[in-house]
């Protein structure tokens, strides 16, 4: 069950690099995830893909820069 769970937030992490919890103050969920929960990760299968978190920011900060990062967030909110 955890590792379906961290399935599913690493692929939310994908879309969003960063989750907001107030102002300029974020977490990222990556690092949040090699961090506390490293068995749960292994269980995953994730942890290739953790160890090239540096790549994934480079793509997120040019979807960023290309501007349609903040549509498609605003396509995705809970309503």
């Amino acid at each position: 069950a955890d590792a379906r769970l961290l399935a599913d937030v690493w692929k939310m992490h994908k879309t969003s690099p960063v989750v907001v919890l107030h102002g300029r103050v974020v977490w990222c969920i990556g690092d949040f995830l090699q961090s506390y929960l490293p068995d749960v990760v292994l269980e995953a299968n994730l942890r290739k893909e953790l160890e090239d978190l540096d790549s994934l920011r480079r793509k997120q900060a040019a979807r960023l820069d290309e501007g349609g990062f903040a549509e498609e967030m605003q396509s995705c909110r809970a309503s």
